[in-house]
């Protein structure tokens, strides 16, 4: 029985050390695999994903989802893949509301609406004619009240007695009666009024009805208005006084202004199609016969001409009118993309090319590319790309957007702050709505100013905008002093010239705060000329839509585009 029980006791043990033995042995290697599995998944290895907005790049997520302030879908800013490593991604959903369309160029065709001129209607010059007394007299009957009473050809516009015609009258009745036998001097009577403009139906009423009045009748010498009226019924006058002038309307003059860039696209002889808004969808067509050999300094454009016939008498002088010149090519090598394709830098322009990677994602790559002529809505691409290059038409500055908050080659990041004294990364700043709407405000004010030209005024207007400033609640104070130093740069201006080129770089700083915390539905359009900064180009913003460029003011007032709008 002892024996029993000791080999029951023997067993027992037996069994606790193998269970504990187990025990340990098996949990030493799921600890060790358990380890190897947290070391092969560390943050070492795996990639942290970024979620963000192409439109909103404040928005940083974990997770892909919406957008809370716009709704589209959320971009991996950090998937790259096994793509072009420059190519910029967005979603089907951001592709939608960004309104891309894509398209490939074009050969220019064998005709094409060329350049666009504004312009307006004016009196034809050369048409002119001016009412003057042949003689002293007396203007017994006036038929015009006001300048721009119309008048119809031959209509008798005035009467004017005059001694000296009633002698004429009174020698031609003489020499009439001895005509038969002395022709030339009834000849020569009648010559002497014709001289007058008496017409030869008055020369023969006067014989006729032997009836001398002294009275001579002044005629309008076509279909046009009156204009400059210096004279009232009563008034005498001396040889050679103005009566008024008389505007032909039966042939206008249609004028546009044309910029010095585009010098070398008109020529005499080109054909011009014109509108005006007052008869919505007619056009007329006339051929340009004067180019002007000289430019207006301050605008830097130049006037073009062409007569226009209007003898139905819709146009009127003043009438604005926008023209589209017309011209013949038959270069079939030159390649043609819409001008919103292209984003305007100066020296460079872009273009996104549409690239197709793996698994049929679509994505963009910006393209440098040398531009040509303006046609129309076309503009000529010498290099960069060819015909065959897909390319976004429609859209582009969402593109470039997207492109620049993910940290890829953009138009956007092109240029340089080498004058600017502050470095800070706009895009991460955090502005409450109500202090970036005060910073607007004195900004625009300030823009206006360097667009009129007011170069006092505009220090003025950044002495207060820097003041304003410094009163204003920033949570980010190293913020708040880079803007009051933006703002002091131009305060600081000796003098307009010196203040555009600061107001550049405020306006970038603008632009970024602008994208990144404004939630206003008022909107602000960004607007771009190339030809600022020495042709690298330069942005501002605008509560119009009406470019009104503050780096040349006067001089290129007009000079810019629309590049997006927030």
């Amino acid at each position: 029985m002892k024996q029993n029980i000791k080999k029951i006791g023997t067993y027992a043990l037996i069994l606790v050390v193998g269970l504990f033995l187990g025990k340990w042995i098996f949990s030493t290697s799921e600890d060790n695999h358990k380890h190897e599995h947290s070391h092969e998944s560390s943050p070492e290895t795996v990639k942290e994903e970024i979620w963000t907005c192409s439109m909103h790049p404040e928005i940083r997520e974990d997770q892909p989802g919406d957008c809370p302030l716009c709704g589209m879908d959320l971009t991996l800013l950090n998937d790259d893949g096994s793509g072009d490593p420059n190519a910029v991604r967005m979603s089907a959903r951001a592709l939608q509301l960004a309104k891309v369309a894509t398209g490939f160029p074009t050969n220019a065709p064998s005709e094409k609406s060329g350049l666009t001129l504004d312009g307006k209607l004016m009196f034809n010059e050369q048409k002119k004619q001016k009412l003057t007394a042949d003689f002293h007299g007396r203007i017994d009957r006036l038929y015009i009240d006001f300048d721009g009473q119309e008048v119809k050809k031959g209509q008798v516009v005035a009467e004017v007695y005059s001694p000296e015609l009633e002698t004429l009258q009174k020698e031609l009745l003489i020499a009439y009666k001895q005509k038969d036998e002395n022709e030339r001097l009834y000849n020569a009577a009648v010559s002497r009024l014709r001289k007058l403009n008496v017409s030869q139906t008055e020369i023969d009423q006067l014989i006729s009805g032997k009836q001398i009045e002294g009275l001579l009748k002044i005629r309008s010498p076509f279909n046009g208005v009156v204009n400059n009226l210096s004279v009232r019924q009563g008034n005498h006058l001396e040889r050679g006084d103005l009566l008024f002038e008389v505007e032909n309307i039966d042939e206008l003059w249609a004028t546009f202004e044309a910029y010095e860039r585009d010098a070398n696209q008109i020529k005499v002889g080109d054909s011009i199609i014109f509108t005006t808004r007052a008869f919505a969808g007619r056009k007329w067509k006339a051929k340009i016969n004067f180019i002007s050999p000289t430019l207006r300094e301050n605008r830097r454009t130049f006037t073009v001409r062409a007569n226009v016939a209007n003898t139905d008498g819709l146009l009127k002088p003043a009438f604005i009118i926008q023209g589209q010149l017309q011209r013949k090519t038959t270069d079939k090598s030159s390649i043609w993309v819409p001008k919103s394709a292209v984003l305007w830098t100066g020296k460079r322009s872009v273009v996104y090319e549409q690239v197709l990677e793996e698994e049929a994602r679509l994505s963009f790559v910006m393209k440098e590319v040398s531009t040509g002529e303006v046609s129309g809505e076309y503009i000529e691409i010498l290099e960069g790309i060819d015909l065959n290059t897909e390319i976004a038409i429609h859209g582009v500055f969402s593109i470039d957007g997207a492109a620049q908050i993910a940290a890829k080659p953009s138009m956007m990041n092109r240029r340089e702050k080498k004058s600017s004294s502050v470095s800070i990364n706009w895009q991460e700043v955090k502005i409450n709505n109500e202090t970036l709407n005060h910073v607007l405000e004195n900004y625009l004010a300030l823009k206006e100013s360097l667009a009129e030209d007011e170069d006092k005024n505009s220090i003025v207007l950044a002495k207060d905008f820097l003041a304003n400033v410094k009163k204003l609640d920033f949570s980010d104070e190293e913020a708040k002093e880079g803007l009051t130093q933006l703002v002091k740069d131009v305060s600081t201006s000796k003098n307009i010239d010196m203040a555009r080129v600061h107001f550049q770089f405020l306006s970038d700083a603008l632009i970024e705060l602008v994208k990144v915390n404004k939630k206003s539905e008022k909107k602000l359009f960004l607007q771009y000329c190339p030809m600022a900064d020495n042709d690298n180009g330069a942005f501002w913003l605008s509560e119009e839509e009406e470019i009104k460029n503050p780096y040349y003011g006067s001089m290129m007032l007009r000079c810019g585009t629309i590049e997006g709008e927030f």
